[in-house]
C-alpha cells in the first residue's frame, strides 16, 4: 500500500454484493478520496473494473475452525500473525469516515472494524435483517462463540439457519464501537453510468432470471434442471428469446441445459446493480428479490415452485425474504401460475 493512500479520508467494508449499490453511491456522492476493502475476490475484480487505481484493498481468507485440529492451530497461527500485518498497514487512518453494513460471518473484519472504531467515525448500515433466524443454543455453537471471543475479542451471536450455524454481530457491539446508523439514497443514475459498457448485450430484455447455488444445497440436480427447462421453454414461447436474460451467482457460475440459450450478463456484476433495466426478476432465494419488491417491480421466487430437499430450511428462506421486503414478493407454485404473474400490469 502506497504512503498516499493513507491520506483517504473514507474506508468502506463492501463484502457482499448486495451491499455494491451503496458503495458506489458513497463514492459518487463524494469528493473524497476513498478505499473499499473486501475479501471477496470477484468483489476484487469488479471493483478493480470500475475504479483502477489502487483503490481497493483484498483481504486474505481467514479460516478459524477445522474439523482437523492441527488446521485450526494452523489457522489461530496465521490469524495472529496477520492481524499484526493488518493493523500496521491501517493503523494509520487516523479521523476518517469508515463504513461497514454484514451482518453476519465477517469475524476478521469485525475484529479490524473494532480495532480502527477508537481513532475513526464508524457509521453502520445493516444490509438485510436476520430477525427470523433463531439463536442457536447448541453446545458446538456456544464453544464456536467462545473461541471466536478468545480469538477476535468480540461476542458474536450463534444463530441457526437450516443445517447451518453462523455467528452475527450483537447490537452490543455495534453500541462499543459508538456506530452511527446512517442513510443514503441509492445514485441509480451513477450505478448506470458506471455499468453500461458491461450490460450492452441486454438490449431491450424485461425478464432477469437469478440461478446458481441451488442445485444440491436446496433442490435436487435432476428436478432442478427439468423444472428449469420447462420454465424458460414457456417464457422463450410466450415472450421470446429478446425479452429474457440470466445472471449467474458470482460465486456459482454455471448454467444447465436451456438456461445456456438465453443472453447472460457477467456473473461479476452485482444483481441489485441492474434493476432499473428489469421489470421482472425471477430467482430462488436470493435477497436480490427483496430489493428488487422493495423498488416497486415484479419479483418472484421459486421457492415454492421446486421441490426442496429440505422444506424447514425453505420456509425459512422465504420468512428470510419476507422480512427484508417492504412489498409483496411473489411464491408461484407453477409455472402456469408464475407466467399470470409476469403477465401483470
Amino acid at each position: 500500500m502506497k504512503n498516499a493512500e493513507y491520506k483517504k479520508r473514507s474506508i468502506i467494508f463492501c463484502l457482499s454484493y448486495l451491499s455494491v449499490p451503496t458503495t458506489i453511491s458513497i463514492i459518487e456522492s463524494s469528493n473524497e478520496d476513498f478505499l473499499i476493502v473486501t475479501s471477496n475476490k470477484m468483489l476484487d475484480t469488479f471493483f478493480k473494473r470500475l475504479y483502477p487505481g489502487g483503490k481497493i484493498f483484498l483481504l486474505k481468507s481467514t479460516p478459524l475452525i477445522s474439523k482437523n485440529p492441527l488446521r485450526t492451530i494452523h489457522n489461530l497461527y496465521f490469524i495472529h500473525k496477520y492481524k499484526k500485518e493488518i493493523l500496521v498497514r491501517f493503523n494509520r487512518f487516523q479521523n476518517i469516515d469508515l463504513f461497514f453494513f454484514f451482518v453476519a460471518f465477517c469475524e476478521f473484519e469485525t475484529w479490524l472494524i473494532k480495532q480502527l472504531s477508537n481513532t475513526n467515525n464508524i457509521y453502520y448500515k445493516p444490509a438485510v435483517s436476520i430477525q427470523n433466524l433463531n439463536p442457536d443454543k447448541s453446545i458446538q455453537a456456544k464453544i464456536g462463540k467462545w473461541v471466536r471471543r478468545f480469538v477476535y475479542s468480540v461476542y458474536f451471536e450463534p444463530i441457526r439457519s437450516g443445517k447451518h450455524t453462523y455467528y452475527s454481530l450483537t447490537h452490543e457491539f455495534v453500541q462499543e464501537i459508538r456506530a452511527r446508523e446512517f442513510h443514503l439514497d441509492i445514485n441509480t443514475e451513477s450505478i448506470c453510468s458506471k455499468i453500461t459498457d458491461s450490460i450492452q448485450e441486454i438490449g431491450n430484455a424485461r425478464i432477469l432470471i437469478l440461478c446458481g447455488g441451488i442445485i444440491g444445497t436446496f433442490v435436487e440436480r435432476s428436478k432442478y434442471i427439468r423444472q428449469m427447462d420447462i420454465l424458460v421453454s414457456l417464457l422463450v414461447e410466450k415472450f421470446g428469446y429478446d425479452a429474457l436474460a440470466i445472471k449467474a451467482h458470482p460465486r456459482f457460475n454455471e448454467y444447465y441445459s436451456k438456461e445456456n440459450s438465453l443472453k447472460k450478463i457477467p456473473a461479476d456484476i452485482a444483481a441489485n446493480l441492474l434493476l432499473s433495466h428489469f421489470d421482472t426478476v425471477i430467482g430462488y432465494s436470493t435477497a436480490t428479490l427483496a430489493e428488487v419488491a422493495n423498488a416497486g417491480e415484479k419479483a418472484i421466487s421459486l421457492l415454492r415452485l421446486m421441490d426442496p430437499i429440505d422444506r424447514h430450511v425453505r420456509d425459512s428462506h422465504i420468512a428470510y425474504l419476507d422480512n427484508n421486503a417492504t412489498k409483496a414478493i411473489y411464491y408461484p407454485e407453477s409455472c402456469e401460475e408464475l407466467l399470470v404473474i409476469t403477465e401483470k400490469k
